[in-house]
């Protein structure tokens, strides 16, 4: 358990995983971690067991808020649980949550907003992203001054649902953006998508409910 701490202005990760697992990362504030590749948690490589990263506050982190990916030799990451975290002014690359070569998480009751690209990715730098739930988020006002913002952004990633989330504010591209002949069998449902450019935004995609 890594609990309470505050982890700010570290060069490069505020807190890096690799391997192992059933690790629970709560109520500590991962903010200001700027420098190197700029993450306020990094993920690589799967962990085993029940993850669970919740009532965290990530900000001003350089790149990205959350990173979790998965890679070829030791597999995708799988079945986490991110809850009740704030996450918020990520610069640089600018997601604030990114899973990549990951399968069945949930993202649940979230507060994501003011980071500078994207909210939520999921896609892949390898193996399709799939099966992953995001529901209960309030994403909004992403990408301020940005050429774009998205709330949430699918790329190469299937079978994933994205349900009862505040999306909003989005004012330059969209609030859902799924792209790319991967993104098959999409659930989007009882979403509430307000201010922004277009509300859902699909291109070369397959079998979205």
């Amino acid at each position: 358990t890594i609990f309470n701490n505050s982890l700010i202005s570290n060069f490069d990760d505020g807190i890096y995983l690799s391997l192992g697992g059933d690790h629970n990362v709560s109520n500590n504030n991962i903010s200001g971690n700027t420098g190197g590749s700029g993450r306020g948690l990094y993920n690589y490589r799967r962990l085993t067991g029940t993850n669970v990263f919740e009532n965290n506050i990530f900000s001003t982190n350089g790149n990205y808020g959350i990173r979790i990916s998965g890679e070829a030799t030791y597999g995708d990451a799988e079945n986490y649980i991110l809850r009740n975290n704030s996450v918020s002014d990520t610069a640089g690359i600018g997601y604030g949550i990114a899973l990549t070569n990951s399968n069945n998480h949930t993202l649940v009751n979230n507060t994501i907003y003011d980071n500078a690209v994207t909210g939520i990715f999921v896609g892949a730098t390898g193996t399709p992203a799939s099966n992953c739930t995001i529901e209960d988020n309030d994403i909004y006002e992403t990408g301020s001054g940005q050429t774009q913002d998205q709330g949430i952004y699918l790329s190469s990633s299937y079978g994933n649902v994205i349900k009862n989330n505040n999306i909003y504010d989005h004012t330059i591209v969209t609030g859902i953006r799924a792209e790319g002949e991967a993104i098959i069998d999409t659930i989007i449902y009882n979403n509430n998508l307000t201010g922004n450019k277009d509300g859902i935004y699909l291109k070369r995609s397959t079998n979205i409910n």
